[in-house]
């Protein structure tokens, strides 16, 4: 019971501490209903005829990665929404055939190292023709470090990411949310409620490969007053 109330009277004062947060910011008083009726007809029409019976699914690759797992490499792979229950995966290192793979998506090697290549050829059931192929080179560390933009302003870090197949070559790209590290410290209300905002940066969108090739930056600018507040969907 005491958990209960504990509980209840934290969910209380978070609740009233929003509500402060966005009094002190006038968050909502700027908004206004503007609703499109046109608009909003014509998408519940298209609504309405959308395919019912299709399945949604990314055309992806199997994604294989070689990396560094104890005294050896753990080779991982996808198993696609498109195979058969009886796919099994041939796995090579440097060439040479090390194993075939029934039952799971990934293989441990224990006599491989970093720098040493992989490639996977899978096959439907026992049949001796290969469907599809993919290589890739081991990591040398337990983890890829992906470089991103540095700005003058701002002092960035990041802080929230997801994932999706954004230019359609079925390699995932990565969404990263990225702060000013001092962004709070600019941001007082004074005695009379104003807003003093002394921002020189801004939170920011922004889309990465796996190399850390730069795609676009959505900078979000004076519109938000808490990082939090800025989500993104991918899909």
């Amino acid at each position: 019971m005491k958990k209960i109330i504990s509980a209840f009277l934290a969910a209380s004062m978070l609740t009233g501490s929003i509500a402060a947060f966005a009094a002190d910011f006038d968050i909502g008083a700027k908004f206004t209903d503007t609703e499109n009726a046109a608009a909003k007809a014509e998408t519940e029409k298209l609504y309405e005829a959308r395919p019912h019976n299709l399945k949604q699914a990314e055309d992806l690759s199997r994604g294989l990665v070689a990396v560094p797992s104890g005294d050896g490499i753990l080779v991982s792979w996808r198993y696609l929404g498109t195979d058969s229950a009886s796919a099994h995966a041939e796995i090579s290192r440097n060439g040479e055939y090390i194993a075939d793979v029934y039952d799971t998506t990934n293989y441990f090697d224990a006599n491989g190292k970093s720098g040493d290549k992989y490639s996977i050829i899978m096959f439907r059931g026992n049949t001796d023709v290969g469907f599809e192929e993919g290589e890739c080179v081991a990591w040398d560390k337990e983890y890829l470090s992906i470089p991103v933009v540095q700005y003058d302003k701002g002092d960035y870090i990041v802080d929230d990411a997801s994932v999706g197949d954004l230019d359609g070559d079925g390699e995932y790209e990565y969404i990263v949310r990225r702060t000013p590290a001092d962004y709070f410290n600019k941001l007082n209300v004074d005695e009379s409620g104003k807003v003093i905002d002394t921002r020189d940066a801004y939170p920011l969108v922004e889309a990465y490969e796996l190399d850390g090739t730069h795609l676009w930056t959505l900078n979000i600018g004076k519109n938000e007053a808490c990082e939090i507040d800025v989500n993104f969907l991918v899909y």
